[in-house]
Order: C-alpha cells, then sequence, then structure tokens
C-alpha cells in the first residue's frame, strides 16, 4: 500500500505546498522517480538514492545530493518536507546508511514512519514485486518460484518477524520518532495517512477528499510465465520461441478463459501451510498492537484492542482465502489438457 500513500501525496502536492508548507519529494506515483510534481519539485529517484547508500556513496551520489540541497533550501525557509522510500526498511543494522540519516536529519524534528499491512496481503504483493524482472520474462534459464513455494521459504527463512515489526525496531534503534500507520482504520486511507502523519498539515487535513480505491495498485498474477516456464522445459514449447511472446500470448488465453472453467486449473495452499500463514499473520499485528502501545495512548492509538484486531483480521483472512488470493494456475494441470498443450506447442 505504500504506492497509494504516494499517489495520494501527489496528487496532494501543490496542496499541502500551498496551505500547510509540506513538500512532498517522492517517490514519485508508480514511477521511478525524476517527476516534475505538483509543488514544483522534481521528485526524488527512491531506489536509486538507496542504491547510493548501499554501495556506500553516502551523501556523494547524485540523488543524496539532490535531497540534501532540497532539505537545506526548506529548512532555510521554515518548510517541511516529506520522503517516501519504502526500500529504506532494508538497509542492515550494522551498514553506515544509519549516520547518513542521521546527518540528514540534524537540524529537523524527523519523525520515521512504517506503514502496517497485513502479512497475508503483503506477502501476496510482494510476491509479484519480487519477480518483476526483465530477465526472467526474457531468458528460459530464469524461472519463478509458484507462490506456494515462494510462502513456504518466507516462513521458513527470512520472515520469523512480520516486516514492520523488524523496520520499527531496527529504527527505534537510532532514533527517538518512530510511528506506526495501521493501513486498516475507518475512513480514507490518505486522509487518515495527512491528519494523522503529518500534524501541521492542518487545512489539508480539513479538505481532503480521495478516492484511494482508484489509486490502489493491482499485482497482477505471474502464472502466465510459470506456465510457459514449465512448458518449456517438459519440451511442449518450441526451443526457439521467444519467451517474451509466449508469455503475452498465454497471458491473453488466460484472461479469455472463464473464470469457472480457470477455476479448474487453480492449486491453492495446502491446509498446513495456509493455517500457518493465517496464524503467523495474526501474530504479527499483535506485536504491531503491543509496540504502539508502548509509544501511543490508547485513545491515540491507531489500532483497535488485539480482540477486535484478531477478529477483523480473522474475516478479511476468509474473504480473501475465498477469492482464491493464495492460488495459483497449476502448469501441471495446463500440461493434462489437450487443448492448451496444443496451443503452447504451436507458439513460435
Amino acid at each position: 500500500a505504500t504506492t497509494t500513500i504516494q499517489c495520494g501525496l501527489q496528487n496532494l502536492a501543490r496542496d499541502l505546498a500551498v496551505k500547510d508548507s509540506y513538500y512532498f519529494l517522492g517517490k514519485s506515483c508508480g514511477c521511478c522517480g525524476g517527476v516534475l510534481l505538483g509543488n514544483n519539485e522534481t521528485s526524488i529517484k527512491g531506489h536509486t538514492l538507496f542504491g547510493e547508500i548501499r554501495s556506500r556513496k553516502v551523501g556523494t551520489g547524485k540523488e543524496g545530493v539532490a535531497l540534501w540541497d532540497r532539505m537545506n533550501w526548506h529548512r532555510s525557509h521554515g518548510n517541511n518536507m516529506v520522503l517516501s522510500v519504502e526500500a529504506f526498511d532494508q538497509i542492515g543494522e550494522r551498514e553506515k546508511a544509519w549516520g547518513f540519516l542521521k546527518e540528514l536529519s540534524s537540524g529537523w524534528n524527523i519523525v520515521f514512519v512504517v506503514t502496517y499491512r497485513h502479512y497475508f496481503e503483503w506477502v501476496t504483493s510482494k510476491y509479484f514485486q519480487d519477480h518483476i524482472n526483465n530477465k526472467l520474462d526474457t531468458d528460459w534459464s530464469k524461472a519463478r518460484p509458484s507462490l506456494n513455494t515462494y510462502i513456504q521459504n518466507r516462513l521458513d527463512g527470512e520472515d520469523q518477524v512480520h516486516p514492520s515489526v523488524l523496520a520499527y525496531q531496527k529504527y527505534r534503534k537510532h532514533f527517538d520518532h518512530v510511528r506506526l500507520f495501521n493501513l486498516y482504520q475507518e475512513g480514507d486511507l490518505i486522509k487518515n495517512f495527512v491528519c494523522q502523519m503529518l500534524p501541521t498539515a492542518k487545512q489539508v487535513c480539513n479538505d481532503v477528499t480521495t478516492d484511494d480505491d482508484k489509486i490502489r495498485r493491482v499485482s497482477e498474477s505471474h502464472s502466465a510465465a510459470i506456465i510457459a516456464d514449465t512448458a518449456y522445459e517438459k519440451g511442449v514449447i518450441y526451443k526457439g520461441t521467444k519467451k517474451r511472446g509466449a508469455i503475452q500470448r498465454i497471458k491473453k488465453r488466460l484472461r479469455a478463459m472463464d473464470e469457472t472453467i480457470r477455476d479448474e486449473f487453480m492449486k491453492c495452499l495446502p491446509n498446513a501451510l495456509e493455517a500457518r500463514l493465517k496464524n503467523f499473520s495474526i501474530s504479527g499485528e499483535e506485536e504491531v498492537i503491543r509496540l504502539t502501545s508502548q509509544d501511543e495512548s490508547p485513545q491515540h492509538s491507531p489500532f483497535p484492542s488485539v480482540d477486535i484486531a484478531k477478529s477483523n483480521h480473522v474475516e478479511l483472512y476468509k474473504k480473501a482465502s475465498v477469492a482464491k488470493k493464495f492460488c495459483q494456475i497449476d502448469p501441471e494441470k495446463i500440461l493434462e489438457n489437450e487443448g492448451w498443450v496444443s496451443f503452447l506447442s504451436e507458439l513460435r
């Protein structure tokens, strides 16, 4: 949902600057950066900035210098700033980036905001984002894992703690003001963010009305690519076929299928893995609520009580499960169908 917030702030960039002296510098909506915003700022290329930090070009790379210059200018003019870079949650415990962030924040009353999203929603979105890769669409030797395998590997490996909890804990070791923003509060998402996380943006808080459903990014399935990879590996797809073209034609055929027919080819998570996913997701929110209760009074907390949160969480999980959010086209079932085998074998 970071993209939704970024898009909302970009839409409000001019109003935030004119009415409340808040200048949004990006990351820009659905783009890599370098976009002229409504506040006459050029958006920072967030992932490039993060790459500079990771490659030890701390404060000397093009984006870092640009950010530093704009921060100094806005500070000298008494303005506020907002920067959104989701990749910053990947900064390691011992990296020099922390020193850069502390230098950058010198002279500012800085607040770091970590958004909270249910793990079961986050991990499926993360699966899609992790595998948007040009090489995966052009190189037959590189294949995507199934959603089932991806979730299994994450729960067995790096995701021993909810990602929002991990980011919050890392930043709290270095900075005093770190807040958790709950995406599941009642009301408009962007209005909630502006009113709660931009404390002096009073005019925009009162005025803002957005339809955040219109600016949500919908993650597509990687089913077409997985079908292509499996069919190619089994020799069904001709060896000289261009991979990108094959994926596009498979995707087009999938979209044309009747939903009830498409469901026949679906493979969902095994019951044990789905139960594990649900339990881990619920425990993650419970930990977030515990952390928030240490920093926020109950009347100001963006989270409900643990019991209410769990009930809401389970209900949303059930809806996602019924909607087959944890399911994917099974390429093995596709290759048992004569019509599909004929179609795939004719791809060139």
